[in-house]
């Protein structure tokens, strides 16, 4: 196996769950789809596992019997408690200087890694499905073409915000939470990367009398609020509501020596 197989330093692969802890403030302005890496379906757990099992199965097939194979497979499937670490004790996986091999193990570690996302999402999909996550709305300047932005974000706070223009209605209020609920049900609560949700339309079919007569509430609510600071936003009028209930909630945080308080 050792004219087969070398080891090298390449930890960034075994931690797909790691996340950045850096970066600015977000922009108002949409970003490139690409940039936000939203998720266009549900997590699918059974074909992730199917991809892995078809790259290691073609691994196993390829490679010639002996004690070499059986710990190459060994290494593979996570038998081992530990990883394998080399002298200066960083993680390292299988690569190859035959090209084949080489493209075979990156299929395999490649659908490792997507196997792991889809877990994590399904995971925290479960979660947000138990319980309610607290919304933030503002009036803002959404992006041109647009009636509203959703903004989730990982190092901000308030994390969750909904930005509506001046002249919001209920349609458009019940469009964004209804792009929130979305955003939702794609990643739950985890997520590696800000997200911002352009809203472009509102149909006044979207929402019935019973919730209208809630969004309008909630509008003339915001109306009342006073200014205050908004990290990564700015100074604008905000309020606190319940995700599932959509009902207004007191929310409370302090970040960078500044408190936010949004009362009910």
């Amino acid at each position: 196996m050792s004219r087969v197989t070398r080891l090298a330093c390449v930890a960034a692969m075994l931690l797909a769950c790691s996340r950045s802890e850096s970066g600015g403030p977000m922009p108002m302005q949409p970003e490139d789809s690409s940039a936000n890496r939203m998720p266009l379906a549900a997590p699918d757990v059974a074909a992730a596992r199917a991809e892995e099992a078809a790259a290691l199965h073609d691994i196993d097939v390829n490679m010639p019997p002996g004690e070499g194979k059986v710990h190459l497979i060994e290494a593979l499937t996570g038998k081992y408690n530990t990883p394998v670490v080399n002298n200066q004790g960083t993680a390292s996986i299988i690569t190859s200087d035959n090209p084949v091999w080489q493209a075979r193990f990156d299929r395999f570690y490649a659908a490792r890694m997507h196997l792991g996302e889809e877990l994590r999402r399904e995971a925290s999909i479960a979660a947000a499905r138990n319980f309610s996550a607290a919304v933030v709305l503002v009036f803002g300047n959404p992006p041109n073409g647009t009636v509203a932005v959703v903004l989730r974000r990982r190092l901000e706070a308030p994390g969750n915000v909904i930005v509506l223009g001046p002249n919001a209605t209920a349609e458009m209020l019940g469009a964004a939470f209804a792009a929130f609920d979305r955003s939702r049900e794609l990643t739950g609560d985890d997520f590696d990367y800000d997200q911002v949700i352009p809203v472009q339309t509102a149909s006044v079919t979207a929402i019935d009398a019973k919730e209208r007569n809630q969004m309008d509430g909630l509008i003339a609510k915001l109306r009342q609020a006073p200014m205050q600071q908004a990290e990564g936003i700015g100074i604008v009028q905000g309020i606190a509501t319940d995700s599932r209930t959509r009902a207004t909630v007191e929310f409370s945080t302090q970040r960078r020596g500044v408190r936010l308080h949004y009362a009910p």
